[in-house]
């Protein structure tokens, strides 16, 4: 029988009273027979983000500052898992899905990190061309390795983690970190999960404006001059 690795589910959170209970629910309820623990870190919210979060997680923690990053770095600090899955507060994982990325790593070995394969809730036109683009991005990876991804699902092994020295406190930090990922090991996207992610940030700023961010964000990481954040961006 094949170990099942200790996973660490961490959250990172900021006024997200709105949207964590069923992010939180539906990690509770994962089928995984391996050891799991849910961590929260919060960014001193000032709504019920935290009330709800203790009902729910192993652990909550405050930290000092706000930024994704930031927040997920501090909680790998008290983290006891072999594998760390940042999870995005407004992300819904079905239940197999820590069993799946489990299963995948058991058996492709050389992975270090990735994706758990998702797509954004489907609201309008907009959202389900997004989601198909999505879909068949995740199924070319059955077939052709295309390396790291971005996004609300994010897996690392705790020891490719150490190595890179975590997240930096950038925009688009999981493709920042993701391209010193690169460098030490393999990526892979984890297919026939199907999470739902919020599309809330392309409702609240414009799905071309969120593109062109990211575009120019990722040149700026390329050229090593990534625009740095100084709170948590709460619509993701």
């Amino acid at each position: 029988m094949m170990k099942k690795p200790f996973i660490s589910v961490i959250i990172p959170a900021y006024n997200e009273e709105k949207y964590i209970e069923p992010t939180l629910k539906a990690v509770k309820n994962q089928d995984y027979e391996g050891k799991y623990e849910i961590i929260v870190a919060d960014g001193k919210s000032k709504d019920k983000t935290v009330k709800i979060a203790t009902r729910y997680a192993d652990k909550v923690i405050i930290t000092k500052k706000k930024g994704i990053g930031l927040q997920q770095n501090e909680a790998t600090k008290i983290a006891r898992g072999d594998i760390f899955l940042f999870l995005q507060a407004d992300t819904i994982l079905p239940s197999d899905a820590i069993s799946k990325m489990s299963n995948y790593l058991n058996i492709h070995k050389d992975v270090v990190f990735g994706n758990l394969s998702f797509t954004y809730e489907e609201v309008n036109l907009n959202t389900k061309i997004l989601s198909k683009i999505m879909r068949v991005y995740w199924n070319l990876n059955k077939y052709v390795t295309l390396g790291w991804s971005g996004g609300p699902t994010l897996f690392i092994s705790r020891h490719a983690f150490k190595k890179v020295n975590g997240f930096k406190n950038v925009i688009l930090e999981d493709i920042d970190i993701g391209l010193r990922l690169i460098k030490i090991g393999k990526g892979a996207v984890i297919p026939d999960i199907d999470a739902i992610s919020s599309s809330r940030r392309f409702k609240k700023e414009g799905y071309s404006n969120v593109i062109l961010l990211w575009i120019k964000q990722l040149f700026l990481i390329l050229l090593n001059k990534p625009k740095r954040i100084h709170e948590y961006q709460v619509a993701r």
